[in-house]
């Protein structure tokens, strides 16, 4: 039988990465330097693990080298994911306008260039040192407040990437509560994710209902059943040669990026934007990783508020390659065995990639 294969995986851009080397040119450096720019990553790893909820340093020339050389290009390809699962369901393009809220270098605002009018996307970011700081995109700058809030109507895209970490929740849902239609980017640790498990319950509570990575919008038996679980999704990266040159000298590796993520818009929303009706009931989410045990194998899937394993027995079946992240069908003619949905026979795990298009009503 043909394996199954969805592997995620993502590249940084040419481009992108001549602006990096541009960039890093100014501190007299490019990416054959990969020793002292490990020496930044390093600097700048260190100070997070010390100071996890303190502001990035920019003042000084070590965070520089170390968020243009390595931060940016590893968030950037995390948000480039979740937009790619965004465009199954959403019209892009019908956005009035992209705000990057809390945008830092850009990493989302770089992500929207292939699908979006970048004179359309709005950077909001109090630290002045990074105005404009990309001189060959025409991205818009915001750092007043009620600058912000007049910018925001019907259409507008709000785009929250590692800038909701440090608020409480009640002040979260105030600023998220302004636009119709969300995309949330967060890290992938247990406290982290679980934190947007709240968020995702209070949204749905304020009439909103959730795209991605949900295919459903009851509880999360990962957030009500457990006190320890946390859903996060993981994407394989393709990495440029200088990049794997200067993690020859860092103690940890990217093979795979992992992050925790929600698409969510106001339910009563009827606009150009709805790319397809969510018809999202019928399908699954493998939210886990295939974990092999004596006789099995087992995968967490998610279509429910019930926490479930997709299950394969070597004896009867051997199974496919499916990635974290993937979206299927939801299986049928499984047969149920306490948590565990066994798998009679793979023609019925149907990978998707693409939603039939139907517009709104």
């Amino acid at each position: 039988m043909t394996q199954i294969s969805t592997k995620r995986s993502f590249s940084l851009p040419k481009n992108l990465c001549e602006q990096i080397e541009s960039k890093l040119s100014k501190y007299n450096l490019s990416f054959s330097n990969s020793k002292k720019i490990a020496d930044a990553i390093l600097f700048m790893s260190d100070f997070y693990i010390e100071n996890p909820l303190a502001t990035t340093p920019w003042n000084e020339r070590l965070t520089w080298i170390a968020q243009l050389s390595y931060y940016f290009p590893l968030n950037y390809l995390r948000n480039k994911a979740v937009i790619e699962e965004m465009k199954k369901f959403w019209n892009v393009r019908e956005f009035s306008q992209i705000i990057d809220y809390g945008s830092g270098l850009g990493t989302s605002s770089w992500g929207f260039i292939d699908d979006f009018d970048p004179e359309k996307i709005y950077q909001f970011e109090k630290e002045p040192k990074l105005k404009n700081y990309w001189e060959n995109t025409p991205f818009k700058w915001l750092n007043d407040e009620k600058a912000l809030l007049a910018k925001i109507d019907r259409t507008s895209l709000g785009v929250f990437s590692y800038s909701l970490t440090e608020k409480e929740i009640g002040k979260t849902l105030s600023l998220l509560e302004k636009f119709n239609y969300l995309m949330i980017v967060e890290p992938s640790t247990q406290e982290d994710s679980r934190k947007l498990l709240e968020i995702r319950k209070k949204l749905i509570e304020k009439g909103y209902s959730i795209v991605a990575p949900c295919t459903h919008q009851l509880s999360c038996s990962l957030l009500e059943q457990s006190k320890r679980d946390w859903c996060h999704d993981r994407i394989h990266f393709e990495k440029p040669e200088w990049f794997s040159k200067i993690e020859n000298h860092l103690p940890m590796r990217n093979d795979t990026l992992t992050f925790s993520y929600l698409l969510a818009y106001k339910t009563e929303e009827r606009s150009r934007v709805l790319k397809k009706t969510i018809e999202i009931a019928g399908l699954a989410r493998m939210t886990g990783d295939l974990q092999k045990e004596k006789g099995k194998t087992r995968q967490l899937i998610c279509f429910n508020s019930e926490r479930n394993f997709l299950t394969w027995i070597h004896k009867e079946i051997t199974p496919p390659d499916l990635k974290r992240g993937s979206l299927i069908k939801t299986p049928k003619n499984l047969k149920t065995v306490s948590n565990e949905l066994r798998v009679q026979n793979n023609e019925d795990i149907i990978p998707v990639t693409e939603l039939e298009s139907s517009q709104p009503k």
